[in-house]
Formats: structure tokens, C-alpha cells, sequence
């Protein structure tokens, strides 16, 4: 068996010979040149960048969508009308203004444009935006005198909707508060009401201050 104390003496003496190399590379890194230490750096870096290329090679890449080509288009309608007489235009909103008036008992055609719009624009409503991105919002007031005809484009507009499979979005037609009018907004963010007597409904949204309001 060997001498404990010449082996611990050992063991310290290799320490301290590991120390004291530690410290001489320390001060030799110290002491090398700004340009040796950038070498270094910039060795370092490009390995750093080497590591991450090969991760983003190895990584799996995304599924590549084949090409499907578009179908044909439809003839766009020309976007034209009549000067003389505005209520003449063409596509869907035109076809519904004709059907509304010639149903009509007393025909009026800007009562008919003004019910296809608010008709066609619930339809397309939250799917078609316009030239600044704005949604269908149309709010259309029919004002005629007593017997002038204002009901036939009323009741062609909700039967056009129905027809159209949008039942869900013809809307109340009166509105006793303002909340009630926020209550069915929140179940259907899209729907067309068609309101007979707007000024008394109006009215009763405002609260006070309607009887400012005269129509």
C-alpha cells in the first residue's frame, strides 16, 4: 500500500498545475491582438450560422399546393343606366325595381329602387364589400303621400327574400326601444326591416326629445 499523505500531496500538486495553466490561458486569450479576437468571433459566428442552415434544411417543408386553374368568369354586366331617368339601372337591383312597379296598384319607381336596394344589399350583406371595404349597410326612407304606394314595394321586398331562401333575414318591422333594436341585432347582425310609419318608431328610439322630431 502506498503513502496516504504522498498521494494527497499529489492530488494538490495537480490542481494547482491545472490552476495555474487555467490562469496562463486566460491571460494569453487576454493578451492576444483585437484582430486575432475578431478572427475568433467572426469563427464562431459562422459556425453559430452553419448550425442553424443545417436545422432549417433538415426541417420538414411545407406541402406544396398543386395549381388549380380558375373557372371561366361571367360576362360582367356594364355598369350602365339611363340619364334621363336614374331609376333604370341594370343587373338584379333593375330587374327587382320592374317586378316591384309593374305589381304595383300605383306604380312609382323611386319607391321600387329604393326597396330592390335595401333588398339586394341585406342579400349580399357581410359577403360583398364595396370600393372602401364597407360592408351593405343601406337605410332607405320611402316618402310619399297617403295612397302613393308605398306598401306594394314593402311587401315585394319581403317576398323576394323569401323567395331567395333568406327568411331568417326579414326583421321586425317595429321597434318599441332602442334595445330592442340591439337585442335582434345580436342574434342576426344581418337583417332588412321593413318599418310602415317610420316617424312613430322613430320616435319612440329617441325617447326624449321626439317631440322635436316632425315628419
Amino acid at each position: 500500500m502506498g503513502d496516504p499523505e504522498r498521494t494527497d500531496a499529489k492530488a494538490e500538486f495537480e490542481i494547482a498545475d491545472a490552476i495555474a495553466k487555467t490562469k496562463v490561458d486566460l491571460a494569453s486569450l487576454l493578451a492576444e491582438p483585437a484582430d486575432k479576437q475578431k478572427q475568433r468571433r467572426e469563427i464562431a459566428e459562422e459556425a453559430k450560422k452553419a448550425e442553424e442552415q443545417k436545422k432549417r434544411s433538415e426541417a420538414p417543408k411545407p406541402a406544396i399546393v398543386p395549381f388549380v386553374k380558375p373557372s371561366p368568369k361571367r360576362a360582367v354586366e356594364p355598369a350602365v343606366f339611363d340619364e334621363k331617368d336614374l331609376t333604370r339601372v341594370p343587373g338584379i337591383v333593375g330587374r327587382l325595381t320592374d317586378w316591384m312597379t309593374a305589381a304595383s296598384l300605383y306604380p312609382n319607381r323611386r319607391l321600387s329602387l329604393g326597396a330592390s336596394l335595401t333588398t339586394f344589399a341585406t342579400v349580399i350583406g357581410q359577403r360583398v364589400a364595396g370600393p372602401t371595404h364597407g360592408s351593405t349597410h343601406v337605410y332607405v326612407a320611402l316618402l310619399a303621400p297617403t295612397a302613393g304606394g308605398k306598401q306594394q314595394p314593402i311587401d315585394c321586398g319581403k317576398e323576394a327574400l323569401r323567395e331567395a331562401g333568406a327568411v331568417d333575414r326579414i326583421g321586425s318591422g317595429d321597434f318599441r326601444s332602442s334595445v330592442a333594436l340591439v337585442n335582434s341585432l345580436r342574434v342576426q347582425s344581418v337583417f332588412c326591416s321593413f318599418i310602415d310609419e317610420y316617424g312613430l318608431v322613430l320616435q319612440r328610439l329617441c325617447g326624449k326629445g321626439a317631440e322635436r322630431l316632425s315628419f
